[in-house]
């Protein structure tokens, strides 16, 4: 609808854009959301079975992406943003991350060695965020005076409203929210300003090798069977600093959702396993797991993806029975496109990553779907 009206409203807009970056001010009506709950489940019967959608001015998103486009510039030019953390950074993504950690751990492997593998788990943290240090942050790495004024006036005095339907589909609203604290949900400079935020968390990665996306941080380490307690300590004593930076920056570290894996041959996995390895957050041990989704990728002790195929694969083939019982109504060229869009980019997904670990049993699983995709 706004493209509609770009050839007599464009000029407005600009100079709206203009006037803000000017006068270092946000407007006051782009700073309320509207929150949308959206059921997690088919009978949503508590709040945990709802998910909060943050819809923003879309008008705000076009002021935040002239901001952004120039804000990324100068932290890339001057390498302000760690180089291990693929989140929101163009020519990166989650392959990126996953890539390197999976690459480092597989090099690993053949020297003999197997790895300790932490997935480390923040609570809300992108609503979490203390705004005044985020400002000073701003002011730290360079930002200068009017710079840190705008994102002042961005991120303060913002507030949000639940809308939901009644039965007969009109809307109801409750009473607006002052909002406090974190970066605005659903917005566009939110996640750049998180990973800016959390740019000095690595200060707190000193025995361990790590890589992050946004707030997903993967820490491991590693060493022979022999050399697992030290491993262990190191680990530690990098988890102990991180606990210790999060508690200053106002940031949860949750021991519950962050767990860990034992990554390697089975002989190497078991020469690890065998010293009982405890990694500790807070005084508290975290889980060890067999498996873990790490950024949509299921790792496995030896790195096979036999579990991640499975699960993507039986995805695939019921999104493929309910498309077969609209065939005869599609055309060729849109089966292939929904085909593309629906299955094979499933699999697609990270195939970078895992292709070259895939078992030949494993292969011929993928042909399956590959075949069905072909006869579809």
């Amino acid at each position: 609808m706004l493209l509609l009206t770009l050839p007599t409203t464009l000029q407005a807009i600009t100079d709206i854009i203009n006037r803000s970056i000017e006068s270092r001010t946000f407007p006051n009506l782009w700073r309320r959301a509207m929150v949308r709950p959206i059921p997690k489940t088919n009978d949503p019967a508590t709040m945990k079975d709802l998910r909060p959608i943050s819809i923003l001015p879309c008008l705000s998103k076009v002021l935040e992406r002239v901001v952004y486009s120039q804000v990324i510039d100068y932290l890339e030019v001057n390498n302000i943003l760690p180089d291990l953390q693929s989140g929101f950074r163009k020519g990166r993504g989650t392959a990126t991350a996953l890539a390197d950690v999976v690459g480092n751990i597989l090099e690993a492997r053949d020297r003999g060695e197997g790895s300790i593998l932490v997935l480390l788990d923040f609570s809300r943290a992108f609503d979490a965020i203390n705004t005044i240090l985020l400002l000073s942050k701003l002011a730290y790495y360079g930002f200068d005076g009017d710079a840190v004024d705008w994102f002042k006036s961005y991120l303060t005095d913002r507030s949000q409203y639940v809308q939901i339907h009644r039965e007969d589909g009109s809307p109801v609203s409750s009473p607006p929210l002052h909002v406090t604290r974190g970066v605005p949900q659903g917005s566009i400079l939110g996640p750049l300003l998180y990973i800016l935020y959390s740019a000095d968390v690595t200060r707190c990665l000193s025995n361990c090798k790590y890589h992050m996306y946004a707030d997903d941080i993967q820490l491991y380490i590693s060493c022979k069977g022999d050399d697992t307690p030290l491993a262990v300590q190191r680990v530690n004593e990098d988890l102990a600093r991180v606990v210790a930076w999060s508690e200053r920056n106002s940031l949860v570290l949750n021991p519950l959702k962050s767990k860990f894996l034992v990554l390697g041959t089975r002989k190497q996995v078991a020469a690890i396993q065998s010293a009982r390895p405890k990694v500790m957050i807070g005084g508290e041990e975290i889980e060890q797991v067999e498996q873990a989704c790490s950024l949509g990728l299921i790792l496995d002790p030896e790195l096979r993806f036999e579990a991640h195929i499975k699960n993507v694969l039986r995805n695939c083939f019921y999104r493929l029975k309910v498309l077969y019982g609209i065939r005869k109504y599609l055309s060729i060229p849109l089966r292939k496109q929904l085909a593309d869009s629906l299955i094979l980019s499933r699999l697609n997904y990270c195939d970078t990553v895992y292709g070259p670990c895939l078992l030949a049993r494993t292969d011929r699983l993928i042909q399956r779907i590959q075949n069905a995709c072909i006869r579809f």
